[in-house]
């Protein structure tokens, strides 16, 4: 822990991951105390790797919420909204805790998981 406090002390971006449900919301609490990012839901492949996919992804859903805030749902099929409004949910699930992420790549990846008790 003393290697995340320097990381953050020093400015540096630090990558919160926990996906049990034990951690999730331990994990977005403390990231978003330390205005760091996380991710508490499913690790997506290529997070770290493909960047320029994440990142598009992130655009999708920002883009998404835009038209969601702004009513444009209403001029569509209720098919093609639903369809929208699933797409958006389904995004903000996986990329809630980094959709505001600018630096390319997180100076550490820390993984967090509540252990078992001792018995």
């Amino acid at each position: 822990m003393r290697y995340v406090a320097e990381m953050a002390a020093q400015g540096k971006t630090v990558l919160f991951v926990g996906t049990k449900r034990q951690a999730q919301e331990a994990i977005a609490e403390e990231a978003a105390r330390c205005s760091q990012y996380y991710v508490n839901q499913r690790w997506l492949g290529g997070l770290l790797t493909n960047m320029l996919t994440v990142q598009k992804s992130i655009k999708r859903l920002k883009e998404l919420d835009v038209m969601a805030n702004d009513g444009a749902y209403a001029g569509r099929a209720k098919k093609e909204a639903g369809r929208l409004e699933r797409e958006r949910k389904h995004l903000q699930t996986n990329l809630a805790g980094i959709r505001n992420e600018r630096a390319a790549r997180p100076a550490f990846c820390g993984r967090f998981e509540q252990g078992k008790p001792s018995r």
